[in-house]
């Protein structure tokens, strides 16, 4: 529970600084004054630096983070938010969320490139000591690819094709020792136990 909650709070606190950060670069680029780029919400606990008239904060409550523009509502403020042009102000308000769009296809590009392959098998956790699997000679670690000749993509492909096959000859390839780089496929024949 702690620990999805941290994993939770840090989640967040990414998500809003990504988001944040969007607005303060465009914000800067545009030549709106920023007042403070703040991590986390206040009170303060720290002012990290003070630059171009901007000061950088890290504020008590962990949840996400702020841009505090000059003259946001205010157009008599120069340089401020509300005295720039409407090109400025709307690149600005859309910068934040064009830069959560881009973490999401950066997230999801590491994820599909780390993942394991879609399609390459289903990997045995366990295998129960006295079992038919276990009688064959298969192993925590190996990897069922196929069953009958059918791929199997997920564990729960490859349970229901076991359950309405019981007490018939299932032949398996599978990956041996897959789990410790091992490349050697086999087929090997198990009838599950009805």
């Amino acid at each position: 529970m702690a620990l999805t909650l941290l994993a939770f709070v840090i989640t967040l606190s990414l998500l809003v600084f990504v988001h944040e950060l969007g607005h303060f670069v465009v914000a800067k680029r545009s030549g709106i004054a920023v007042e403070e780029f703040g991590f986390g919400y206040p009170p303060r606990l720290v002012t990290f630096a003070r630059r171009g008239g901007t000061a950088y904060t890290l504020n008590a409550i962990p949840f996400g983070g702020f841009v505090r523009l000059a003259g946001e509502d205010d157009p008599t403020v120069a340089g401020g938010f509300a005295n720039a042009p409407k090109r400025f102000r709307l690149a600005t308000l859309l910068a934040g969320p064009a830069m959560n769009l881009a973490l999401a296809v950066v997230c999801f590009t590491l994820a599909a490139k780390l993942a394991s392959p879609v399609g390459q098998g289903v990997m045995l956790e366990t295998v129960v000591e006295g079992s038919p699997a276990a009688a064959v000679g298969l192993q925590a670690g190996d990897v069922v690819l196929e069953a009958d000749g059918l791929p199997m993509r997920s564990s729960k492909e490859l349970h229901d094709y076991i359950y309405s096959h019981l007490g018939r000859e299932i032949a398996f390839l599978v990956r041996k020792g897959a789990a410790a780089g091992g490349a050697r496929e086999e087929v090997v024949r198990v009838v599950p136990r009805p």
